[in-house]
């Protein structure tokens, strides 16, 4: 008889241990959170040479032809706040539309203009953003996206629109 009950406790523990352990492998544990967000866009300069944003960002204009140094862009600065994501860089992307809402094509038009990486739980900074003449007259406007981790918006913004050629 206290072998029998002493079987029935053994295979009611090890069971209520599978339980415990299987339902372990459900529970999941939600990711760190990170919230990433661009908070401003200005339109800072419309008329501003390339190597001047170099010169200005502290880039090197090393690798570039005067023609390049000297071609013309709008200059916007993107402030972006990022929380919760330490050392693994976030990239601030930009695309550029021709209203209302066509993308322009090429490379050219759509880049990583910088990857910011926070150093603390909490990063603020502020970044320029050169951005070529598109090709025709028109009316524009810029996207900003920063991407999370896994190279999916984390926060989008648009410029204002703006004419081009600049007035």
């Amino acid at each position: 008889m206290f072998g029998a009950a002493a079987a029935v406790i053994g295979v009611l523990a090890g069971g209520l241990g599978l339980v415990k352990d299987v339902g372990g492998l459900f529970e999941s544990r939600p990711p760190a959170t990170i919230d990433a967000t661009i908070d401003r866009v200005i339109q800072t300069r419309s008329r501003m040479p390339f190597g001047e944003y170099l010169a200005a960002a502290k880039l090197s204009p090393a690798g570039f032809s005067r023609e390049e140094l000297a071609q013309p862009g709008y200059e916007f600065t993107v402030t972006v706040t990022i929380s919760g994501r330490i050392g693994k860089e976030l990239p601030l992307r930009w695309r550029m539309f021709r209203r209302p809402e066509s993308p322009l094509p090429g490379p050219i038009y759509d880049r990583e203009a910088v990857g910011f990486e926070p150093q603390g739980t909490r990063h603020s900074d502020s970044w320029p953003v050169w951005i070529p003449y598109p090709p025709t007259a028109g009316r524009y406007y810029v996207r900003f996206t920063l991407q999370d981790p896994t190279g999916l918006p984390a926060s989008e913004r648009d410029s204002g629109t703006f004419s081009h050629p600049p007035r």
